[in-house]
């Protein structure tokens, strides 16, 4: 028995060993702002660091905190598993995440930032959110809801330099489609009214995250982008009229009162329907353009696709309707270039090869107009032999 304690014991003290082990095995790197510990390698605790800097410096360009306002240091914590992650949140809040999360305690100098190590990855979309969070929260312990996460998703598509140490906006219409939806679409009995969105409570929110997340967004970035300048002044009103140790509800009401009371209640939701009504998203944008091609109208249509790829550049169709715009207008080289961008996108192969055979043709390079061509025939040849031998017999001729 006692040599089974004995090892029992020994058994004890290895787990303990490695366990300590394992947190030294840690890199810690302390910036103006940030304290940042990675247990990958220190080279990527000053990455995070020099990440978290930049964006604390996009942050702290809308809302002006003073720079001694926050007497600690901010924490942030990046495992080199999804696996360590996972055993350090299910240990503190007994669940785990998918992607960065921020753990709030009141003393906030022991909150934390925490993620992990994906390659190529150091910087995502979560952790702006949840920076962002962490930023606000270490100057502000209770602001409203909305200007919380509608700030957060805001920030989302955030991007450092990392030549200049410096992060960049770059507007964020994820959610525009889904809150259009709500707004004018077949969810609008789901809709919050303005008044609830404003006053929000913490378990309200987390009952109708579907809605108030676009919501939120919304409303920020209304204020933000906003051409009616008192409009845009609410929300300036707003974080200056944020108490840093009231309580939710209070802040809330403090922003109701300073910021809020100013514009007729009716005044600011018409221009808010009418500003997300007039403002298209990606799917609008493209639609609307092929019909405006469609139409003859080739100036309004590039522009909607033009529109369409500044916002999301992931559709090989913009890149073909531009072909077909550039081929209609003589410009042959572009239609090409246009053509070829939307096969590396994933477009239909046989159509993108016979366009782009007849915009060769046209431009008198019969060989490559052969080559597009007889590569559409061996793709398509119940849709498109008939029509590609007729350019090619005139080639031949």
């Amino acid at each position: 028995m006692k040599l089974k304690s004995l090892a029992f014991a020994l058994l004890v003290g290895l787990v303990f060993l490695a366990g300590l082990s394992a947190q030294e095995d840690s890199y810690v790197y302390e910036s103006a702002r940030y304290r940042v510990r990675s247990h990958v390698s220190q080279e990527h605790a000053v990455e995070i660091a020099n990440h978290m800097e930049a964006l604390s410096g996009l942050y702290n360009g809308y809302f002006h905190f003073a720079a001694d306002q926050v007497s600690h240091k901010l924490r942030v914590q990046v495992f080199q598993s999804k696996v360590d992650f996972d055993r350090y949140l299910q240990r503190l809040i007994g669940e785990t995440r998918s992607e960065y999360v921020y753990l709030h305690y009141n003393d906030t100098s022991r909150s934390e930032l925490v993620g992990f190590y994906r390659e190529g990855d150091v910087l995502n979309r979560s952790i702006a959110h949840q920076g962002f969070v962490q930023f606000l929260r270490a100057h502000v312990a209770n602001p409203p809801l909305w200007m919380r996460e509608g700030f957060a998703v805001y920030f989302e598509e955030a991007q450092v330099d990392s030549s200049f140490g410096a992060a960049l906006d770059k507007e964020n219409l994820n959610w525009l489609e889904t809150l259009k939806d709500f707004l004018f679409g077949s969810r609008q009995a789901a809709a919050l009214t303005p008044q609830e969105v404003l006053a929000i409570d913490v378990e309200s929110a987390r009952e109708t995250i579907d809605v108030f997340y676009p919501e939120s967004w919304g409303v920020v970035h209304y204020l933000l982008n906003s051409p009616i300048r008192s409009h845009n002044r609410i929300l300036w009103s707003s974080i200056a009229a944020l108490d840093p140790t009231a309580s939710l509800e209070e802040n809330s009401q403090r922003v109701l009162e300073a910021a809020f009371q100013w514009v007729p209640e009716e005044n600011l939701l018409e221009s808010f329907l009418t500003y997300f009504d007039t403002l298209k998203t990606y799917r609008e944008l493209v639609e609307g353009g092929v019909a405006s091609y469609e139409a003859g109208r080739l100036s309004e249509a590039e522009m909607q696709f033009v529109q369409a790829i500044a916002r999301q550049d992931t559709s090989p169709v913009p890149h073909y309707y531009l072909g077909l715009i550039n081929y209609d207008r003589g410009n042959y080289n572009l239609a090409q270039f246009n053509y070829e961008t939307a096969m590396e996108m994933g477009a239909n192969p046989a159509i993108t090869y016979y366009a782009l055979g007849v915009n060769a043709f046209a431009d008198n390079r019969y060989t490559e107009a052969q080559t597009f061509l007889e590569s559409t025939i061996s793709l398509d040849p119940d849709t498109f032999a008939e029509k590609a031998s007729i350019i090619l017999q005139r080639i031949e001729y």
